[in-house]
C-alpha cells in the first residue's frame, strides 16, 4: 500500500510526492501528471535542464514551443520557457529534499 512524502508542493505550480512503499515518484505539474521510478528523478531534471539549455536566446517565454517527448511513441510534453523553467524549479528542490531525505536514513542507520 503506497505511503506518500511530499517533496514538493506549491498550489499553483505543482507538486512531486515520493510512494516510500514502491519508490515511485509522481509528479503533478499544471495538466499533467508524470510518475516514474526514484532513480530517474536525477537524469529526468538532468534531461529537462539540457533541453532548457538548448532553447534559442529570444525565444518567446509564453509560447508553447518546447516539446519534450516521452517514452510512449506519439505522446509528448508541450510547454513555453516560463513553465520550463518552472518545471526545473520544481524538480531540483524534490531532488534536493529526497537527497536530504536519503542523508538523514543513512545516518539514521548508523
Amino acid at each position: 500500500m503506497c505511503q506518500y512524502q511530499t517533496l514538493f508542493h506549491h498550489a499553483e505550480t505543482g507538486y512531486v510526492i515520493r510512494c516510500t512503499a514502491c519508490d515511485r515518484i509522481q509528479v503533478g505539474f499544471a495538466n499533467l501528471l508524470l510518475t516514474f521510478r526514484e532513480e530517474d528523478l536525477a537524469p529526468f531534471l538532468r534531461w529537462i535542464n539540457r533541453i532548457r539549455e538548448e532553447q534559442q536566446p529570444g525565444l518567446n517565454p509564453v509560447i508553447r514551443s518546447i516539446i519534450i517527448p516521452s517514452p510512449c511513441e506519439g505522446v509528448s510534453l508541450l510547454l513555453n520557457l516560463k513553465e520550463l523553467e518552472s518545471l526545473i524549479n520544481m524538480m531540483e528542490i524534490a531532488d534536493s529534499e529526497l537527497k536530504t531525505l536519503q542523508l538523514i536514513q543513512l545516518f539514521g542507520e548508523s
